[in-house]
């Protein structure tokens, strides 16, 4: 496989945010609204800067997608516990 480039990550890290980590969250309730709001802001900035895809929003897409690599489901209150 080869070099894994911006626009491959940022598109996977949206879909597996959306798909895994909102997810988690969500199956919480309303105690993570909050959280869940801020992830979405996050995938819709990720989303714009992906739209917008010129070379000057390259930071901005780097940045987004950062910030989705550091999404993670375990990191949800009450995540391992029981289940």
């Amino acid at each position: 496989m080869g070099v894994d480039t911006l626009g491959d990550a940022l598109p996977r890290e949206m879909t597996r945010v959306r798909d895994e980590v909102m997810s988690a969250y969500i199956e919480i309730g309303q105690p993570v609204a909050f959280a869940l709001a801020m992830m979405r802001r996050d995938l819709d900035a990720a989303q714009k800067a992906m739209i917008e895809g010129d070379g000057g929003r390259d930071g901005a897409r780097l940045q987004g997608t950062q910030r989705l690599l550091d999404m993670t489901a375990s990191r949800a209150p009450g995540a391992g516990e029981g289940g």
